[in-house]
Order: C-alpha cells, then sequence, then structure tokens
C-alpha cells in the first residue's frame, strides 16, 4: 500500500514539475510545434484524413449532437462557438 502511495506523489511531483516547464518555457515550445506542423504537413493531414475516414460515423454523430446551453437555446457541437457570439447568448447570460 506504502508503495502505491509514494508513487503516486512521485507521479504528482512529476506532473507538477511538467506543468511548470509548460508555463516557463511556452514560447519556445510553441515555435518547435509550429516548425514540426510545418515539416510534417503532408503527413499531419494524411493521418487527420485517414482518422476522419475510419471514423465517419463518430465523427458525423458528434457533429450532430444537440446541446441545450444555460441560456435556453439549443445548438450542434460544431455551432458552440458561433452560439456564444449570439447576442441572445450573451444577453442572457447577463442577466442570470
Amino acid at each position: 500500500m506504502s508503495e502505491v502511495m509514494i508513487n503516486d506523489k512521485a507521479l504528482t511531483a512529476l506532473q507538477e514539475y511538467q506543468r511548470q516547464y509548460r508555463i516557463a518555457h511556452m514560447d519556445r515550445l510553441r515555435e518547435l510545434n509550429q516548425k514540426h506542423r510545418e515539416i510534417h504537413k503532408e503527413r499531419i493531414a494524411a493521418r487527420s484524413k485517414k482518422y476522419y475516414e475510419d471514423n465517419l460515423e463518430k465523427v458525423k454523430a458528434w457533429q450532430g449532437t444537440k446541446v441545450e446551453c444555460s441560456c435556453g437555446g439549443r445548438y450542434t457541437l460544431t455551432n458552440k462557438a458561433q452560439h456564444e457570439k449570439r447576442d441572445i447568448h450573451i444577453k442572457s447570460l447577463e442577466t442570470v
């Protein structure tokens, strides 16, 4: 039992260290990620396309999922950002 707790504590400390590292080196990591995406652009696009084709039913189901908003409106998950920008949504949240 104590081994599990020690490992959990070590894992938590490691996760905290990694989080602090990412915060401290955010600009450098962002730059490295952008370079990686530019270099592997075709490979990433092919992988995304393959995932979309393999999981078309899941993707379509997710896109069509309707959500009830706290403002009383409804939207599909693909339109969440648009819904949150609408005046009706903003005004209803201001009154709540």
